[in-house]
């Protein structure tokens, strides 16, 4: 598993299980892939996100309905694998079922910071610096669009980026 979930238009709903663990792995990264396996042939199952670190885990399971969570839940082998945990692998847990109404997702695409240096409105273009670290790694330019033939105002806020300009380009 890797990245975000794959989730549908909400609502759905969402089982947060956050653990500390016993010392050890004592059969768990076994059984924790064996059950993955199996939730994710169960009827409502929707993908699941998963974290550990320095012995935290939270891992957050999404199903379509109540039902499938409950059917799940009453699952013979899962049922084995949570006396199991009990005894053996979890210091402590948490387990909380929620609905989700709304998702929001955010994804950076360039590790940089874009910094405006000049304009020439005679041609509508505003320039830019690609900066990395104090260091100019490459210009490019804005075809910003900002005014038409009778110099009034236009809105243009999808302008495309091009990462290799003219020589000539301030003229």
């Amino acid at each position: 598993m890797s990245g975000f979930a794959k989730t549908p238009e909400p609502p759905y709903f969402a089982v947060i299980f956050v653990s500390q663990r016993t010392k050890g792995d004592r059969g768990y990264a076994r059984m924790a892939e064996k059950m993955l396996e199996l939730a994710s042939k169960q009827k409502g199952f929707l993908d699941v996100e998963s974290a550990r670190v320095e012995g935290l885990g939270i891992t957050v399971s999404y199903w379509d309905s109540l039902d499938a969570i409950k059917n799940w839940k009453e699952n013979s082998a899962h049922k084995v694998a949570q006396d199991k945990g009990k005894i053996e692998r979890y210091k402590n847990f948490a387990l909380r079922v929620c609905k989700v109404e709304r998702d929001k997702f955010f994804e950076k695409l360039y590790n940089v910071q874009l910094l405006l240096i000049g304009t020439n409105y005679k041609k509508g273009i505003v320039f830019f610096s690609l900066n990395k670290r104090s260091r100019i790694i490459e210009w490019l330019f804005l075809e910003f669009c900002c005014f038409n033939t009778n110099k009034r105002r236009r809105d243009n806020h999808s302008a495309p980026i091009f990462p290799n300009p003219s020589p000539n380009f301030m003229e």
